[in-house]
C-alpha cells in the first residue's frame, strides 16, 4: 500500500519516487533529527526492533541501521496524539485510522522522542495554517519539507529571556522537570542544561524541543494556572497541548508571562 488519508506510505522497500523528499532530504528545522533503534508493536502485538529517524514532518523505519529502504512514514502533522506511557520507555503516536506503539530503552529517551515530534508537528502545522492564510513568513516550509528561506538558527543578540524552568512532563507518571528555557527568535526552546554556544553561535544541536510562539492558540494562550495558590505556574495552550510550566518565585512567573506575550 503506497498512501492513505493519514499521509502513511508501507511496504517492503518503498519505491524511492513514492517516498516525500521530506523523508529523506535535509531537515529543513532546526529541530535534532532523531535516529535509534527503537521497539515497534507489531499488528500481531509482536515487539520488533526497527530503526526509527525523525526528519522534517515525518516519521520513518527501516529494518536495519544502514536506513537503506523505508518499511513505513508516518506524517506526523496528521497525529491526533503522541504522549509516553507509564515510566518504563513506552510512547505512542496516535493517527484517525491506527497507533504507533514504540518502547524506547529507557522514560528519557521515550520523552525525547515525545517532544521531538510534538516539535516537529506544531512547526509544520503552523506554517501551514500560515500559507493557508497568506502569511509570507520567511521561514515558510513547503509539503516537501522544504523551507523557503531558511532563518539565522543563532540566539545571539535575541535572547528576550532565560533561565531554568520547570516544565510537567508528557508522562502522566512523572510530573515536573528541570528544564532550561530559551525565549528568542520567535521560538521558546528548551533543554536538560544551559546549553553552550557552538562555534556557528547555533545552540540547537542540544535541545529537546521548542515551541513557535506564533502558533500559541487563541488571544488567552499565556495564562498563570489559577489552581496554583502559590503563583509559579503558567500555561501555554497551543493547538493540540497545553504546556503547563513552573518558575521559582512569583516575579519570575510574571516575568516570563510578560516576555512570551511580547514575543507574540
Amino acid at each position: 500500500m503506497i498512501g492513505n488519508s493519514e499521509g502513511r506510505l508501507k511496504g517492503r522497500g518503498i519505491a524511492s519516487a513514492a517516498i516525500p523528499a521530506g523523508a529523506l532530504g535535509e531537515d529543513k528545522t532546526d529541530i535534532p533529527v532523531l535516529v535509534a533503534k527503537l521497539q515497534k508493536k507489531s499488528s500481531k502485538g509482536r515487539w520488533q526492533g526497527r530503526y526509527f529517524r525523525a526528519n522534517n514532518h515525518y516519521l520513518s523505519y527501516y529494518k536495519t541501521s544502514k536506513l537503506a529502504k523505508i518499511c513505513c512514514c508516518h506524517d506526523i502533522v496528521q497525529a491526533i496524539k503522541i504522549e509516553a506511557i507509564g515510566r518504563f520507555g513506552y510512547f505512542e503516536v496516535e493517527f484517525k485510522d491506527n497507533t504507533v506503539s514504540l518502547k524506547a530503552k529507557d522514560l528519557d529517551e521515550a520523552e525525547s522522542w515525545v517532544e521531538n515530534l510534538i516539535a516537529r508537528k506544531e512547526l509544520f502545522q503552523n506554517e501551514r495554517s500560515g500559507s493557508r492564510s497568506g502569511d509570507n513568513n520567511s521561514n515558510e516550509i513547503n509539503a516537501d519539507g522544504s523551507r523557503v528561506k531558511r532563518a539565522n538558527t543563532g540566539l545571539q543578540g535575541g535572547i528576550l529571556l532565560e533561565g531554568y524552568l520547570s516544565k510537567k512532563s508528557p508522562s502522566r507518571f512523572v510530573g515536573f522537570q528541570e528544564r532550561y528555557f530559551i525565549l528568542g527568535n520567535g521560538l521558546l526552546r528548551y533543554y536538560k542544561i544551559k546549553p553552550d554556544d557552538n562555534e556557528d553561535g547555533s545552540i540547537d544541536d542540544d535541545m529537546q524541543g521548542a515551541l513557535h510562539i506564533a502558533g500559541l492558540h487563541g488571544t488567552n494562550s499565556v495564562l498563570p494556572l489559577r489552581t496554583d495558590k502559590d503563583g509559579l505556574t503558567f500555561v501555554l495552550q497551543t493547538e493540540g497541548r497545553e504546556f503547563e510550566l513552573k518558575a521559582l518565585t512569583r516575579d519570575s512567573c510574571i516575568e516570563w508571562i510578560n516576555a512570551i506575550d511580547q514575543a507574540r
